[in-house]
């Protein structure tokens, strides 16, 4: 066989394999029927759920986005994107009610938030009305815990990381600290404090987890 054929039949061969490897790593993702240029009628419908100018996500993969009846979706809003936020930006709270045109119901307002993992913002396990975020108060940062049939609105000094799966009790932890050290997933900083003073009152050694009780 000549060089030109043995080339040509070489980059067949590779091409043949480029070719069976996508279609068999898209069949893997569900994407079979889009290889075979077959028309996808199966896949259950998808609309977007909110609106401009504003724009909107939800945050964290392990948060309990929608209620117990799957008729009210948490999300939060915001009136800018791509840049960190800074300690002053503020964020609205809220859930979408998808059996009224899905009207945007605002919870609450915060400055305790990021772009992964946003304020907290998430339905308490177990329960059908309470939803709670962390938020700040000065430099201090706290939970906000809110009944959103009855609009009852309470605090816990300490901001919450995550929940139990009963709902029973959170673990929490410095969430300053976690903005120093791991921006991607802290919050920033109150202007008030400087990342050398936080970093004097928060030695290693001192960072700690706490675990608290959590009532609905």
């Amino acid at each position: 066989m000549s060089d030109s054929n043995e080339q040509s039949a070489t980059a067949r061969t590779r091409r043949c394999f480029l070719k069976r490897g996508m279609a068999t790593g898209l069949g893997l993702f569900g994407f079979a029927p889009l290889v075979r240029g077959e028309r996808v009628s199966a896949l259950p419908p998808v609309r977007t759920i909110t609106r401009g100018p504003r724009h909107h996500w939800f945050g964290y993969y392990d948060k309990l986005q929608f209620d117990p009846s799957g008729r009210y979706v948490l999300g939060m809003e915001v009136d800018f994107e791509h840049r960190a936020p800074r300690a002053d930006d503020l964020i609205h709270a809220g859930m979408i009610d998808l059996q009224d045109g899905d009207r945007w119901i605002e919870l609450g307002r915060t400055t305790a938030w990021c772009w992964q993992q946003g304020c907290m913002l998430q339905w308490v396990p177990g329960s059908k009305t309470h939803v709670l975020w962390n938020d700040r108060e000065g430099t201090n940062y706290v939970c906000r815990i809110m009944d959103v049939k009855a609009r009852n609105l309470r605090t816990i000094a300490h901001p919450i990381y995550a929940l139990s799966p009963n709902g029973k009790s959170a673990v929490s932890l410095d969430f300053g600290r976690l903005g120093e050290v791991r921006p991607v997933t802290g919050t920033t900083a109150s202007p008030t404090r400087t990342p050398m003073t936080r970093r004097r009152r928060t030695p290693a050694s001192s960072a700690s987890i706490w675990r608290r009780a959590s009532r609905n």
